[in-house]
């Protein structure tokens, strides 16, 4: 082939025209432009004259704009419409074992309906420092399942159990004394007799707060140190004396095998043993009661 100078390809020395550079590939006048296949050059697209390169667009600016704590909806009325602030709805990363009050995201609703199963009792009271006390068990040591652990109040439901409300308050009764439940909504007559007659204290709280798989589990909130009788289940416990001086702020409770132990310390137990998920109730249960603005008021030592 010859180009529009009249030369040959690879005349008078020069190498073939594939193997120019690009300002040499563009000899010529605009009629005649050389078009060189991408591959020979190296480029995306095919050699010929000097294009313009396009303007560049203007880069937008990578600073983010914070999110609005509340979006402007508008609500239909009758006669006008009007707008409010919606607050953005988040959940918090620690869902029900939120233990702070004021946390502003949202936690989840757990499911409260109310089964005839087994039922377990987190109860809690303010000691003289006004420190909040979690009263636990130490199971026995021939029982079939955690034998010798640390434990909340509870048990099995019987066959006149209506439901596992009815189940926490028996289990309570029996296993600890607490004649306290006497008075709540729903506790069998001869319970409502001995609260009576030992001059209990109506608990200022008494609430179902989360359902496991075959568990519901009860927070029961008291005034004062709770009223307490010789317990009809007392040898389901062991002896629990031997492992106050491991447990920082324990003290024996009148129930056989049961024992008053600051919430905070109940929370970071090391050598001793509790059973599995008792921790992760506990935080549920004090979630609850801070998350509520009715019984927070009553927390107040």
């Amino acid at each position: 082939a010859v180009s529009s100078m009249g030369f040959a390809d690879g005349a008078h020395g020069l190498p073939p025209l594939a193997f120019l550079p690009h300002e040499v590939a563009t000899w010529g006048s605009a009629e005649s432009q050389w078009s060189l296949p991408s591959t020979a050059l190296g480029v995306s697209r095919s050699v010929g004259s000097p294009r313009r390169q396009p303007a560049r667009a203007k880069t937008k600016s990578t600073s983010v704009t914070p999110l609005p704590s509340t979006f402007p909806v508008r609500m239909p009325a009758k006669k006008r419409a009007t707008v409010v602030d919606v607050p953005v709805s988040l959940p918090c990363w620690d869902g029900l074992e939120c233990m702070a009050p004021d946390c502003p995201f949202d936690h989840p609703v757990p499911d409260l309906r109310l089964r005839r199963g087994n039922a377990q009792v987190v109860v809690l009271r303010r000691d003289a420092d006004g420190e909040l006390c979690i009263l636990l068990q130490r199971r026995g040591l021939d029982a079939g399942i955690s034998p010798g652990f640390l434990a909340a109040v509870g048990g099995q439901r019987e066959p006149e159990d209506a439901n596992s409300r009815a189940t926490a308050i028996r289990e309570a009764f029996e296993e600890a004394g607490l004649v306290d439940l006497g008075l709540v909504l729903g506790a069998p007559k001869r319970l409502r007799l001995a609260a009576k007659a030992h001059g209990a204290k109506k608990p200022l709280a008494f609430h179902h707060y989360a359902s496991g798989r075959i568990v519901d589990w009860f927070m029961l909130l008291l005034d004062g140190d709770g009223t307490f009788v010789q317990a009809e289940d007392r040898h389901k416990c062991a002896d629990i004396k031997p492992l106050l001086p491991s447990m920082l702020g324990a003290v024996p409770s009148p129930a056989f095998g049961h024992a008053w132990i600051p919430v905070r310390q109940a929370l970071n137990l090391r050598e001793q043993k509790c059973m599995y998920g008792l921790k992760k109730r506990i935080r549920e249960a004090i979630g609850c009661l801070l998350r509520s603005p009715q019984i927070n008021r009553r927390l107040e030592p």
